[in-house]
């Protein structure tokens, strides 16, 4: 995928980061496809991402032509898994947390 392709990509799932479904087995992570020129939405790109909606972030994990690879093996879920954990462990360390008196 050409780097404006993957621009293009990237710009679809922040126009709409809640349309796409969430992969199962991953944490959270979302799969966009995305037509590509020439190829249509089938044969097009894929963009693999988390959306932490209470914060509004948007973080992109994969972005590959379906040319490339595939489906999501069960490793590669695993690692998506693994890498949400960590955004969402990184989350609660930086949310301010109230003091009761």
């Amino acid at each position: 995928m050409s780097p404006e392709e993957q621009a293009v990509a990237e710009a679809s799932v922040v126009a709409a980061p809640e349309y796409w479904p969430v992969v199962p087995e991953t944490g959270g992570a979302r799969k966009a496809r995305i037509p590509l020129e020439g190829r249509g939405k089938r044969g097009g790109g894929r963009v693999i991402y988390f959306w932490q909606s209470r914060a509004g972030k948007i973080f992109f994990i994969m972005v590959y032509a379906k040319g490339q690879q595939e489906d999501l093996s069960h490793g590669d879920k695993k690692a998506i898994a693994k890498i949400i954990a960590a955004i969402k462990a990184q989350e609660d360390t930086e949310r301010p947390h109230s003091i009761r008196h």
